[in-house]
């Protein structure tokens, strides 16, 4: 969810500039965003795949997107997409989410592209796992320490009758036995 929400955010923040701003500005604005979102690379990129800004490259530099099944998937998909693929550009697993931006009178559509590592995307997913972890520790020591309070308060009548019961049988009637 967070890289669709950091896609939504660059869509929000270039939607209008896309016709009215220089490529060096829809660039400054892309790298700017993308330093505030750690770790998460932003990418802007036209009808045609060319990428006109990158949070972390030189987007004169970059290859044609097109065709990268992210942006395929946003156009088959009421305009979001997702693919988890290993980057050409940095040479690492990433998980992308790509959106569409829809056509106006000044430009055609266009396409955000927010990207994660997937070394980073475990790295959280294992710092949840620890917590629920804990958290079930916590949880069942509690459970287990009531159960024991419980069960301690349950059986002090029966223990109380075993004892009235065993002595009777040995014909020890000086034990007390409550009756409530």
């Amino acid at each position: 969810m967070r890289l669709h929400d950091s896609a939504v955010i660059l869509k929000r923040h270039v939607n209008d500039r896309l016709t009215s701003e220089q490529s060096s500005e829809l660039q400054k604005i892309v790298v700017s965003l993308g330093k505030q979102m750690n770790q998460t690379r932003l990418t802007l990129v036209d009808a045609t795949g060319l990428v006109l800004a990158d949070s972390d490259r030189d987007p004169s530099a970059m290859g044609n997107h097109r065709h990268r099944e992210e942006f395929k998937k946003a156009d088959e998909n009421k305009g979001v997409g997702s693919a988890l693929r290993r980057s050409p550009t940095l040479r690492t697993p990433m998980y992308y989410v790509a959106i569409r931006v829809p056509p106006t009178d000044e430009h055609e559509h266009a396409y955000v592209r927010a990207a994660m590592p997937l070394d980073s995307i475990d790295h959280q997913v294992n710092k949840i796992k620890t917590k629920l972890w804990t958290l079930a520790t916590v949880v069942g020591i509690a459970a287990l320490i009531s159960n024991y309070a419980v069960v301690g308060h349950l059986m002090r009548p029966l223990s109380a009758f075993n004892k009235a019961v065993a002595a009777i049988t040995s014909y020890d009637y000086s034990v007390p036995y409550m009756t409530r």
